[in-house]
């Protein structure tokens, strides 16, 4: 076989990645096990759902992923075909998401999913990834990133300039309406969540829905999961990404000194999805933390 080389290489992985997951869903249309979908935003502790469920004894197709919605499928398709150097980031979640769909489009059984999904500060679900999308392929460790001297001016320039585009949050604001009520009709705001419950059972209707806030998950993931898919015993397994990444040091550093504008806080902390998700109190924390003045604060 002759060898492929630049993009004819990565056209062949993407298809056969696609053949296999194709083969992978046909499998669990026919067979008799449920599915469970952790279909959620980026950036929000899934990495801890899934690490958890997979190593239980879930009798279950578990699949996983951020969109189902058509026009945003379609987005994301469009920009890893104009840049494959984004097929690591884009192309597993992709694939995934377009076979999924299909299967949506094509057959009913997925009003019998189990659906999981999660919550976060918006704020620090922006950070999160800011930093993923700006230093996450860097490969050299802390030499690959700003040192002292340049990280002021360096991520302070370009936090300025991501907070200053709104779409680099509004898209958390909206992810529920755009995709939970777009694609399987579920309206999570209809439902009332009990803040210090820290998740929510939505099962009046199919498919079933469990709502879990990342900031809870210790707390109460075990407990959730376990009713939700009725296991027992099941223990939760932390995956801290951002913690054991190279910009890990820099990512914690920012967090204490970052100071965003109130305008912009206003903006997220009065829309519909913070308040529902999180009570009076803790948005006042959360509008305190990030309003903070540290020592040496990064003011946006």
């Amino acid at each position: 076989m002759k060898k492929l080389i630049g993009l004819d290489q990565i056209r062949y992985e993407w298809a056969l990645a696609k053949t296999k997951f194709r083969h992978f869903i046909s499998r669990s249309i026919r067979g008799k096990a449920p599915t469970v979908l952790v279909y959620q935003m980026g950036r929000v502790g899934s990495s801890s759902i899934l690490k958890t469920l997979h190593q239980s004894k879930l009798k279950a197709h578990l699949y996983h992923v951020h969109y189902l919605t058509p026009s945003t499928l379609e987005r994301y398709h469009s920009q890893m075909q104009q840049n494959f150097s984004e097929r690591g980031f884009l192309g597993e979640h992709l694939i995934r998401g377009l076979e999924l769909r299909k299967r949506l489009d094509h057959n009913s059984d997925w009003k019998k999913w189990k659906i999981i999904t999660l919550v976060r500060d918006p704020v620090a679900t922006c950070l999160s990834g800011f930093f993923y999308h700006r230093f996450g392929k860097n490969k050299k460790g802390n030499a690959g990133l700003p040192d002292n001297f340049k990280l002021k001016q360096e991520i302070s320039g370009a936090l300025k300039t991501f907070f200053g585009q709104a779409r680099n949050y509004e898209w958390i604001l909206n992810w529920f309406d755009d995709e939970l009520k777009t694609n399987l009709g579920i309206d999570v705001y209809t439902e009332p969540f009990e803040h210090s419950r820290g998740y929510a059972l939505l099962t009046k209707r199919e498919p079933h829905v469990l709502i879990l806030r990342l900031e809870d998950l210790t707390r109460v993931g075990s407990e959730a999961l376990g009713l939700f898919l009725s296991l027992v015993r099941l223990r939760l397994l932390k995956e801290n990404e951002a913690g054991q990444r190279p910009y890990a040091d820099l990512y914690r550093d920012v967090l204490k000194r970052v100071s965003i504008p109130g305008p912009i806080l206003a903006s997220i902390y009065d829309s519909k999805y913070v308040r529902h998700f999180y009570s009076a109190d803790e948005i006042r924390m959360f509008k305190a933390r990030w309003s903070g003045v540290a020592a040496d604060p990064i003011v946006l």
